[in-house]
């Protein structure tokens, strides 16, 4: 018994010692990869929600540049979960696919479309109380215009896309798609929102038959209502259906001179509200004149909507709801702003000024973590003033943060990482109140920063995650401390201290899942400013905890108004 009762001791020691060495740094629990069995197969990922029963839902785009729906195969690891694109031209034929990933990493469901082509670093994808959202482009795959557009999903039920056949040699064109699928995979409604495909008055003669892309589908968000938002740039006339039969037209406007070329950067930045049936509710878009406009990220806070995005001047004031900006030069800057979820009182709008000609960015991320808005992106931006600093990107576009006051848009710090093509592209919170910024460099690793968010200095940690990426596109934190990143990779990838791997011919996209040395911050709640009738009272500890009653020790008191908005006291009992 004695000798028992030691062993399970031991066994007990060995384990805590095992625990204590597992937080120090994270640890990978498992990775695996969608991947395509045709000639030059790629996969593109767009984005990741939580689940609510742990795991993720994940979008992606999937080309497997080999004829034919027989034999050719989207794969998750080595099962085959979906047919493969319907012609060899992978790049004008990108399937689409939302998936369900348990927290084991095991596929449950997947929706994939058939005779479908999507732009997936454009697919955003969001959670309700009873299901998914998710927001996209699609338009019929190459040679396959006079046939229906298919949604398969979890059920294996088929819904073909309810559009205007094209002619067999006429271009095609892209429609955006809002989606609600059910937490078991079954598609619960779509909504198309039809863009105008007449040529543009000035288009080339490449150009001239149609314009294909009238929207780009970069941000999605929802609240707590279950309401949708959804936005990003439009170039033609939008339609949607009301559910009274009607419909609701939405003009552009920045198009004057446009040839139809989708590589340009004309149109202007749109935010749609729907309720959760996807029934079409308000919008709002911007007035004023400029070059370009877009949002690339949304938020929806404690009743507030954030978003991030870019505008390209003309020497004209821009306005959104009563708020106006005026860029100072013709270069491309940033702009953000938020407002109330009516999409109708706005709160700040804010731009931030280039002065560098020809400068952008890419990856796009934003995250609001209590009264800071975080902005990561990929850019060649330069002169951008933040705080006391002066944010410059090289030429090569390398990997910018910056720290926002969420309450005013004013940017109060920020940090330029000069690696040559590197982007930051995602955060969170940590329980230990350092903000993990997660990045990448062409070719190169996937790295996780540590920093003090009253110092941006530098970085104070860094892991490697994952050994190589070509491009990464979401993290997402769990309440239990288990990170799932969404990355490109390509060839043999390997994942921190594992023996997992990954080995892709072509472009693969790839779902990692890290138990992570510190849990997600769960007591970071904006504090707002006004006296407004208090609707209940909660109180967390600094574990994140709550209760009715305050905790011995150190508390944070939240009041929650009854207009959605809430306040947060540091109180000691």
């Amino acid at each position: 018994m004695k000798k028992i009762t030691l062993m399970a001791a031991a066994m007990l020691a060995s384990a805590s010692m095992l625990c204590a060495a597992q937080v120090t740094e994270p640890t990978t629990l498992w990775a695996n990869a969608f991947t395509n069995s045709g000639y030059a197969a790629t996969s593109q990922g767009g984005n990741i929600a939580l689940a609510p029963d742990g795991g993720v839902y994940a979008i992606a785009a999937h080309g497997t540049g080999k004829a034919g729906f027989t034999g050719d195969s989207i794969q998750w690891g080595t099962n085959k979960v979906a047919p493969g694109t319907p012609t060899t031209a992978n790049s004008d034929n990108q399937s689409f696919m939302l998936s369900k990933i348990d927290g084991e990493g095991n596929l449950v469901w997947r929706v994939y479309t058939e005779n479908g082509d999507i732009t997936g670093n454009d697919s955003r994808v969001a959670t309700t109380d009873d299901g998914v959202v998710a927001f996209f482009e699609v338009r019929h795959a190459k040679d396959y215009a006079d046939q229906d557009v298919v949604f398969v999903d979890g059920k294996d039920k088929r819904y073909p896309m309810n559009w205007t056949l094209e002619s067999a040699g006429a271009n095609r064109y892209f429609t955006g798609i809002l989606m609600k699928v059910s937490q078991d995979g079954e598609i619960k409604w779509i909504v198309p929102l039809k863009m105008n495909h007449d040529p543009q008055p000035n288009a080339s003669s490449t150009y001239s038959t149609n314009t294909g892309q009238g929207i780009y589908t970069y941000a999605l968000a929802t609240d707590e209502n279950g309401c949708i938002y959804a936005a990003g740039n439009m170039r033609t006339t939008m339609t949607i259906a009301k559910a009274d039969g009607s419909d609701v037209v939405i003009n552009p406007h920045n198009v004057e001179g446009w040839n139809g070329d989708p590589q340009k950067s004309v149109g202007n930045l749109y935010i749609l509200k729907f309720d959760k049936g996807g029934n079409y509710v308000s919008h709002v878009v911007t007035g004023g004149e400029a070059t370009h406009e877009v949002i690339t990220n949304m938020v929806v806070k404690d009743n507030m909507l954030y978003f991030f995005g870019r505008v390209t001047g003309n020497g004209n004031a821009v306005t959104l709801g009563d708020k106006t900006i005026t860029p100072d030069n013709t270069n491309c800057g940033f702009v953000a702003g938020s407002m109330f979820v009516n999409l109708k009182d706005m709160r700040w709008f804010q731009y931030y000024s280039n002065t560098k000609s020809g400068g952008t960015a890419q990856t796009n991320g934003m995250r609001v973590f209590g009264n800071n808005l975080w902005i990561m992106c990929k850019t060649n931006m330069q002169g951008i003033v933040a705080g006391d600093k002066t944010l410059t990107a090289p030429d090569t576009r390398d990997a910018m943060l910056i720290k926002v006051d969420a309450t005013t848009g004013e940017a109060l710090d920020g940090y330029v990482k000069e690696t040559n093509q590197a982007g930051y592209f995602d955060c969170f919170e940590g329980s230990d109140g350092f903000v993990y910024v997660s990045g990448h460099t062409l070719l190169g690793p996937l790295t996780l920063e540590k920093f003090d968010p009253s110092d941006l200095s530098e970085a104070v940690e860094s892991w490697q995650l994952i050994s190589s990426t070509n491009d990464t596109q979401a993290i997402e934190m769990d309440e239990d401390g288990v990170l799932y990143v969404m990355a490109r990779t390509r060839g043999n990838t390997t994942f921190i201290n594992s023996n997992f791997t990954t080995n892709a011919g072509g472009f693969s996209c790839t779902i990692a899942a890290f138990q992570m040395p510190v849990k997600k911050n769960t007591t970071a709640i904006t504090s707002v400013e006004g006296e407004k009738t208090v609707q209940a009272v909660r109180y967390y500890n600094l574990a994140g905890l709550e209760s009715a009653t305050p905790f011995q020790g150190v508390n944070i008191m939240v009041k929650q108004y009854t207009d959605g908005s809430r306040q947060a006291v540091k109180i000691i009992k």
